[in-house]
């Protein structure tokens, strides 16, 4: 094997070590190949001729050296790391407050089991237990557990009274 495939091998390695620090979770296949191709480069190098094994054990591991530090630095975690916030919020009891037991309301889109709806001004998330409740349709809250609204589909007749 020339050197060139030599070095070749050894780089094919340490990118898949890399590929496994970075991408991969766990010390799986792609860490080990890398590995075994780093000791399988330096043992062709040893092979082809002792002093080329030589440096290439010492590169492999001068390199393997600036790679942990360069891990373990802290700031090199912070430029890979994601920046943005969630600019979310779960809903509380006090989202809530106004609302009770036999309001009603329409539905924002499907409701099967868990969509939107509208109950005069305020739009909240619901959950259908026992049916699925169409865009449009109007719906009665039955149950309010925490911050859980549990509602049921409106039926014709109860609509008119």
């Amino acid at each position: 094997m020339t050197i060139l495939g030599i070095s070749a091998l050894i780089l094919l390695g340490i990118i898949l070590i890399l590929v496994e620090i970075f991408f991969v979770p766990g010390v799986g296949f792609v860490g080990i190949l890398g590995f075994a191709l780093i000791i399988l480069g330096i043992y062709f190098a040893y092979d082809l001729k002792t002093s080329y094994g030589h440096i290439s054990l010492v590169t492999g591991a001068v390199v393997s050296f600036g790679l942990a530090v360069l891990a373990f630095r802290e700031n090199t975690w912070i430029k890979l790391g994601v920046k943005s916030n969630i600019a979310g919020k779960t809903r509380t009891e006090d989202d809530l407050q106004g609302l009770k037991i036999g309001d009603q309301g329409v539905a924002l889109g499907r409701i099967a089991p868990i969509g939107k709806a509208k109950f005069e001004r305020n739009i909240i998330e619901v959950k259908a237990y026992n049916n699925v409740i169409e865009n449009g349709e109007k719906l009665e809250i039955v149950k309010i557990e925490g911050s859980t609204v549990v509602v049921n589909k409106l039926k014709e007749h109860d609509s008119n009274t």
